[in-house]
C-alpha cells in the first residue's frame, strides 16, 4: 500500500467521519485525544479502522486481546481497541502517518 493508497483511505473515511484541514478527526478531547460521539461506538469506530486500514496486507501478531493492528505498506500503523481506559469508548489511533491528509492521532468514539 502506497502513501497514494493511504490518502484514498483517508477520503474514504471522510465520507462518515468528517476531516478538518488539519488531518484530525472529531472533537478535540483529553490528553490531545480526539472525540467522536455516536449512537454506536462500538460499531463506529470498527468502520473508521476498516476504512482507514482498507489494502493492509494482514493484521500484526502478538497484539493484546481486543486490539487490532495493522500495517500499512508506507510505514503507517492503523489500531482498534475495543477497550480503552475509558469505559465504553473503543478507540481508533493512527501512527507514523504518512499522508499530509492525516496526522497521527488516537479518536475515542464516546455515546451520544
Amino acid at each position: 500500500m502506497s502513501d497514494k493508497d493511504l490518502d484514498q483511505n483517508a477520503e474514504f473515511a471522510n465520507e462518515l467521519f468528517k476531516i478538518n484541514d488539519v488531518g484530525l478527526f472529531g472533537e478535540r478531547g483529553q490528553k490531545g485525544a480526539r472525540l467522536i460521539r455516536s449512537s454506536d461506538p462500538a460499531a463506529d469506530s470498527l468502520e473508521l479502522f476498516e476504512r482507514l486500514s482498507r489494502g493492509a496486507e494482514n493484521d500484526l501478531d502478538g497484539v493484546p486481546e481486543g486490539m487490532t493492528m495493522r500495517w500499512l505498506q508506507g510505514g503507517t500503523t492503523v489500531t482498534h481497541r475495543s477497550f480503552t481506559s475509558t469505559p465504553g469508548s473503543p478507540a481508533v489511533q493512527i501512527s507514523y502517518s504518512t499522508t499530509d491528509k492525516l496526522q497521527d492521532q488516537k479518536i475515542h468514539f464516546l455515546e451520544e
